[in-house]
């Protein structure tokens, strides 16, 4: 399946995508700073290609930076070196999107603000488009010190958050037939009817990340091309019966 035809797919199952479909399409056709926040592990990659995807720079690159994953330092990635182009030369025409931008140092905040605003200047032609990652508490960092504020209200402009997933299960099985879609496993793979209950059972703390890798990794040990309830953990298939239980009351 191509990417265009799974993303009409989860447009069609997902409400998180649905209800941010304007801000997207709104995202998509200019060339502003797009702030995508949310959990650790919410769909900040995904809406950030789906953006991509809906713009005029979709037959460009894009490419990906996870601060949190990244080993080498973020100036280097972005600006490259004698021997290696940076990710903004390597994204040139397209779309660079840069998640965990909380984690950034400050002298790395200070870069991508000279980098904003450089890329706002009159006359100033951008080699490619930025969009930005962050969890939920970037305003809180930001009014504590802890963020740089010329930084956050520079990108906070057009932001579009994010929800957890264990408040929004009915998005849960759009985004597992969405994965499982694109799944490398060399066959095409169906959930099972009994496992679907036990993923609506499960509270996801790490999100569609999690959800992504337990559906991947059920895919490629499980026997024929049907995901069961015995291909997928213990803690989801068992995620009702270990609920914490109501605390007890105080005498």
């Amino acid at each position: 399946m191509s990417p265009t035809a799974a993303f009409d797919r989860l447009l069609q199952g997902s409400r998180l995508i649905r209800e941010s479909f304007p801000l997207i399409l709104r995202a998509a056709s200019g060339s502003s700073l797009l702030l995508l926040s949310g959990e650790e592990g919410t769909e900040r990659h995904l809406l950030a290609r789906l953006v991509h995807l809906l713009s005029p720079r979709s037959r460009y690159p894009f490419l990906g930076y996870d601060r949190s994953e990244a080993r080498a330092g973020f100036v280097r990635m972005l600006a490259g070196g004698p021997r290696q182009a940076g990710l903004i030369e390597r994204a040139q025409g397209g779309t660079l999107f840069l998640d965990g931008i909380e984690e950034l140092e400050l002298r790395e905040q200070v870069f991508l603000k000279t980098l904003i605003d450089r890329r706002s200047a009159p006359g100033d032609s951008a080699p490619c488009r930025f969009i930005l990652g962050a969890d939920r508490s970037l305003r809180r960092r930001a009014e504590e010190g802890e963020f740089y504020p010329g930084l956050y209200y520079s990108i906070s402009g057009l932001e579009l958050p994010l929800s957890p997933l264990r408040q929004r299960k009915e998005d849960i099985i759009p985004l597992a037939r969405f994965i499982l879609a694109g799944a490398r496993s060399g066959r095409r793979t169906v959930l099972s009817l009994e496992a679907v209950p036990r993923l609506l059972d499960y509270d996801w703390p790490g999100n569609y990340r999690e959800l992504e890798t337990v559906l991947r990794r059920a895919a490629e040990r499980g026997r024929g091309n049907r995901i069961r309830a015995e291909d997928l953990p213990e803690r989801i298939r068992f995620a009702r019966y270990w609920s914490p239980s109501p605390a007890t009351p105080a005498n």
